[in-house]
């Protein structure tokens, strides 16, 4: 077993318990019995039984690969990685070093919503593109790395963000006011 660390959210007391390098969960502070954590850890498959990860089943998020999607934008294909949780929105490209060419993270959230973006962690200048439920560009806003103080954001509600490399959208034509076809998701 890994580390256990402790995290208070304004509504619980969390305790974390890292269970393989860069890989984690959260349980409600008390359930930390050896009995109660061990069938939770079992129960959610996170380990088996000879201490090697679980076996997922296809086309599913895995520790090692995320959700993605490919899609046409300014002429280029581009490759997604998915945020469309409450874990992977708030994660989303924090603590990368780099990203491949022409590849990005598509932010879906349920329901048109101005939603704000910061840079906490995040080591690699990015531009984000703010799309709404028809497709159609609402905002394009450039983030440096770091940036704590700064909330991007449209101005009109979106239902969809796109962040690429800085400099990205503008390299490739896509403007505020284009129309992007989002496709089906995984």
């Amino acid at each position: 077993m890994g580390q256990s660390t402790t995290v208070r959210t304004a509504d619980a007391l969390y305790t974390g318990i890292k269970v393989q390098a860069g890989r984690g969960f959260l349980l409600p502070q008390g359930w930390l019995s050896g009995a109660v954590l061990s069938a939770v850890i079992g129960v959610l498959g996170v380990v088996g039984p000879c201490g090697c990860k679980a076996k997922s089943a296809p086309n599913q998020e895995t520790p090692d690969k995320p959700k993605q999607v490919e899609m046409m934008m300014g002429g280029t294909k581009v490759t997604l990685e998915v945020a469309d949780d409450e874990d992977t929105r708030r994660r989303g490209l924090m603590f990368r070093d780099s990203l491949a060419p022409n590849s990005g993270m598509l932010f879906v959230f349920s329901q048109e919503a101005i939603y704000p973006f910061w840079m906490k962690n995040t080591k690699i200048p990015l531009c984000i593109a703010f799309i709404n439920s028809a497709g159609e560009i609402v905002g394009i806003r450039q983030m440096q790395p770091f940036d704590t103080t700064t909330m991007h954001m449209s101005f009109r509600p979106f239902r969809y963000a796109i962040e690429m490399e800085e400099g990205w959208f503008g390299a490739h034509g896509v403007k505020k006011g284009d129309t992007l076809r989002i496709p089906e998701l995984p």
